[in-house]
Parts: structure tokens; sequence; C-alpha cells
């Protein structure tokens, strides 16, 4: 029996993989039908997951599009703003609503825009929004031991003075 491709009739190629014969392909393999059986209705409606669940964030109920997804669209419309409610349970409307309430800027420097959820490293509790730069440096501070090695290292060096001598510098303590 010879199978034909169910998009031209002619006959379907045979599926070989690793030098062992596993039956016949759906379609004769030419460009036209390859598109063709992967862009009919039925494959797209098996290929597309669609299941109805309660986001874990805000209780709605919605359709999820993978079985991965967790949060509804409003929740978590992209991947940064996934990433933050798996980080900190932080959702896209607490952040807007956050990013809102300190006029869009950094809650300590207030020139550069808040983009950064700041958070107690410790109890993981959500303070406020900053800017790079000032969420940076707020974690150096919070490191105690790295800031007393910090400090040891400048006091060793305002002990050392630089002393010009043509085109090299040398350290006299």
């Amino acid at each position: 029996m010879i199978r034909k491709c169910k998009h031209c009739d002619q006959e379907a190629k045979r599926n070989i993989i690793n030098g062992r014969n596993k039956g016949f392909l759906k379609t004769c393999g030419s460009s036209t039908c390859l598109v063709a059986s992967h862009r009919s209705e039925a494959v797209i409606a098996a290929k597309k997951f669609q299941e109805i669940r309660q986001c874990e964030k805000c209780s709605v109920k919605y359709t999820a599009e993978s079985s991965t997804q967790r949060w509804c669209k409003p929740c978590a419309p992209n991947k940064t703003a996934s990433t933050r409610l798996q980080r900190y349970n932080v959702s896209q409307p607490e952040f807007d609503a956050m990013k809102a309430e300190q006029d869009g800027l950094c809650a300590i420097c207030r020139i550069e825009p808040a983009s950064f959820v700041d958070h107690n490293h410790e109890t993981g509790e959500v303070r406020q929004l900053l800017c790079c730069g000032c969420n940076s440096r707020l974690a150096v501070l919070e490191d105690d031991l790295w800031k007393q090695k910090a400090e040891a290292y400048l006091e060793k060096h305002r002990a050392i003075r630089f002393e010009k001598t043509g085109s090299i510098f040398t350290f006299t303590p």
C-alpha cells in the first residue's frame, strides 16, 4: 500500500530515522504541502494550549496560554512583570500604583525614574521603588561585612601618598 499526500495526492515520503523505516509521512514533503499541513486549523488548534485557571495573585479566572502560566494577563502582562511577581509578589497593577505614588521617581534620590523593587533581604518585605544606582548603593550599605572590609581598604589607602617623580609614580607610606 502506498500512502498519498493529504494535500496533493502524490506519494507520501517514507519516514526513515537512523536508517530504520518508521512508515510514511502524511505529506509528500514539498514545501507547499508542509506549509499547508502546519497551517491547517486542526494542527493550530491541537498545538494551542487553552485551560481555564485561577490567577494565583488576584484569584480571577482566566484562560491560560501555556502549561506554565500561573497569573492572568493584567497581573503579569510580560516576562519582566512575571519575574517581578515571582520574586517579590508584586503584580503589574501594584507596581504601577507604587510608581504613581512616587511620581515615577526613585524613593531615595527623587531624580532618576524608579524601576527596581527594593526589598529587605532578610524578611523579603517590599519597601519602595528605586533607580538602578540607589538600589546598588543600598545593597552595599546592607552588607555589614563588605562595608567593614571596604572601610579598612580605604583607611589603608588614605595613608599612602603619591609623589610624582618624572613620569613614574612611587608609593610612600
